[in-house]
């Protein structure tokens, strides 16, 4: 007979004597190199379109190479308006700079004797890098050729945005693309006092004076800051340059095509492709890289400040307020960096071995309507959806924009956008699930405005998710809309759920900084795992069982902003309504992806259990205690 279990007994550390020393040894590679691959082929038109190419071979067997690949190349930026140092630090409506008229060169702007009626208030143009990896956000598709195997992602800049953001925090992000990208908007701007030094020294302390003179203020996103000192920190000049304003950005990029990893020694959940991704590689003989480039220059580089049109100010030489920002691809600048390893002779490495490596499939939504229809406007945006009472943005007049309570209404009439996905057909169910609506990089603009939009239309946004209907196989258990009945309840409780889930599938610092709001109103995605957008079929990734995956969004548009980079109107602070126009995808996300490789060959398998055996091994498990 069995007897009782043991009591077990817990010691606390300040009763036990801890470790005794032990001795370590540490090795060491015989030899380090660094290889440099110029591009066969660089080239990025003046549409934003574009492709980078490069081939190399080893430079000896016997090798290991390191999973961190750079690209690297740079840029010419030329900005029409004032852009210094100042301007960049402190890039919100206000800040005090020169301010003279056209036909001036950029050392007459910068000269330290400004006269009293040439500076004064500026709207800065606050350029900064796209938030998280803004190149691989511009590439329809990267293409990694191993020992003449095919390794790809194709429609990065539709899923790779919204996916990243659920495996890095934004302190990593910044730290990783330091010259690609960067930190994430982080909504955390902050309502401040602003001293008014146009007031009367008498009557600082009178009633009227109080209601009159007395300011509020917003502080900057923390994010966006950030990028735009980071951007500014980079840059170098251009003295041959016929016109002011224009530097020269160095930008380097990690290459993220597995079993290269952009964010090795960085914490990554425990869901990550990239945890079980090769340390080092072995046996990359023969390698060539292919990057396909849309929208760069508009969503590589952002323009998030706004201009005065009105007065012929902050203007270099021939530029005027009103002129695209300048981003041009310098000629021959395109180069790859990659490490080897050469191993003490006391080592060798194996014939062949076999790699954990992921991919993806994009499936796209319909596109936007291209009339006012599924609520959206003449121009295929979707329409606002508020969260005041009432909508009052002013005049029609432009220098009226802001007159008023500024003020938008929670209108929700005609204004969703029912997408329904062709179904989806997958050879067998995916690891996971990425949902999202995001803003089309085609949307973004370098043109200088008036207006409050450009600080919010700008920037990467995704529309709202206001229910999904998921099912696989017909099966039980599938995700479904919510009910009619108590409708603005039920959409909550369905957004909390999602967004839960979201969570349970990435890291923890994921939305640490703004949390369910700005996860809702401005960067909805839903990432799921395969046990929760297919519970009934008690079936897992890794298994031969081919699905049918019918999907069913509710979309609209709630980003609502109040931005310190166009905070104030005539009269009031404004409420501006971002105009989002966005195309939803499903990514399959497959992560158990074998990479057999040998000295001269690879192969790429996925991993395919007969259904019979993986059902044997999962009852088999579930009949274990």
């Amino acid at each position: 007979m069995q007897g009782p279990a043991p009591i077990p007994v817990f010691r606390p550390s300040y009763l036990t004597d801890g470790l005794e020393f032990q001795g370590s040894l540490v090795e060491s590679p015989a030899n380090v190199f660094y290889q440099r691959v110029k591009a066969s082929r660089a080239s990025i038109s003046a549409q934003g379109s574009g492709r980078f190419q490069f081939q190399w071979r080893s430079v000896s067997d016997n090798l290991l190479m390191s999973p961190t690949v750079m690209l690297r190349f740079r840029l010419e930026i030329r900005s029409p308006v004032v852009w210094n140092q100042v301007l960049q630090y402190i890039a919100v409506k206000g800040v005090r700079g020169p301010r003279l008229l056209a036909g001036r060169t950029e050392t007459q702007t910068y000269n330290a004797a400004v006269a009293a009626a040439e500076c004064g208030a500026c709207d800065p143009p606050a350029i900064c890098f796209a938030d998280g990896d803004a190149f691989t956000s511009c590439c329809s598709s990267i293409n990694l050729s191993f020992n003449g195997t095919s390794l790809a992602l194709n429609r990065t800049n539709y899923f790779w945005r919204d996916y990243m953001r659920t495996q890095i925090s934004s302190d990593d992000a910044a730290r990783i693309y330091k010259s690609a990208g960067g930190a994430y908007d982080q909504g955390d701007a902050v309502g401040v006092c602003v001293p008014n030094y146009g007031a009367a020294a008498t009557a600082v302390y009178g009633a009227v004076a109080r209601q009159t003179h007395c300011q509020a203020g917003l502080t900057q996103d923390s994010g966006i800051a950030e990028r735009c000192k980071t951007l500014y920190a980079l840059l170098q000049p251009q003295p041959t340059a016929a016109n002011g304003g224009t530097r020269i950005l160095q930008v380097s990029y990690p290459v993220p095509v597995a079993p290269l990893n952009p964010w090795r020694g960085y914490s990554v959940p425990s869901t990550s492709p990239y945890k079980a991704t090769p340390l080092a590689i072995p046996h990359l003989s023969a390698g060539g890289i292919d990057f396909l480039i849309e929208d760069f220059n508009k969503s590589f580089i952002r323009r998030l400040g706004q201009n005065d049109p009105v007065a012929a100010s902050n203007t270099y030489s021939d530029g005027n307020d009103v002129g695209d920002l300048g981003v041009s691809f310098v000629a021959d600048s395109a180069e790859l960096e990659l490490k080897y390893f050469r191993l003490a002779h006391t080592r060798a490495l194996k014939e062949s071995y076999r790699f954990n490596v992921w991919q993806a499939q994009t499936f796209l939504g319909e596109l936007p309507p291209a009339g006012a229809t599924k609520g959206h406007d003449a121009n295929g945006r979707m329409l606002i959806v508020g969260k005041d009472p009432s909508t009052s943005t002013g005049g029609a007049a432009p220098r009226a924009q802001g007159i008023g309570s500024s003020t938008i209404s929670y209108d929700e009439a005609d204004r969703t956008w029912s997408v329904q996905f062709p179904t989806i057909n997958l050879a067998q169910v995916p690891s996971f699930l990425l949902i999202s609506a995001p803003r089309l990089n085609s949307q973004y603009s370098h043109a200088g405005t008036f207006q409050a939009k450009q600080a919010v239309k700008n920037t990467s946004a995704n529309l709202y998710i206001k229910s999904i209907r998921l099912q696989v196989n017909n099966a039980q258990g599938h995700i479904d809309k919510t009910s009619a009945e108590s409708a603005h309840q039920e959409t909550f409780i369905m957004s909390e759920r999602l967004f839960e889930m979201t969570r349970e599938n990435s890291g923890s610092h994921y939305f640490k900084e703004g949390g369910f709001r700005l996860w809702r109103d401005k960067c909805m995605a839903v990432l799921l795992s395969s046990a929760q957008f297919a519970p009934g079929l008690m079936v897992s990734d890794g298994v031969a069982y081919p699905i049918n995956v019918d999907i069913t969004l509710e979309l609209q548009n709630r980003n609502v902003e109040v931005t310190a980079l166009a905070l104030q109107g005539e009269a009031v602070h404004q409420c501006v309504a971002d105009e989002i126009k966005a195309q939803a995808q499903c990514t399959a996300i497959f992560t158990k992806i074998i990479l057999a490789t040998t000295e001269t060959s690879a192969t790429t398998n996925a991993m395919n259990y007969p259904l019979d055996s993986a059902e044997r091994i999962l009852n088999s498990a579930g009949s274990m205690r």
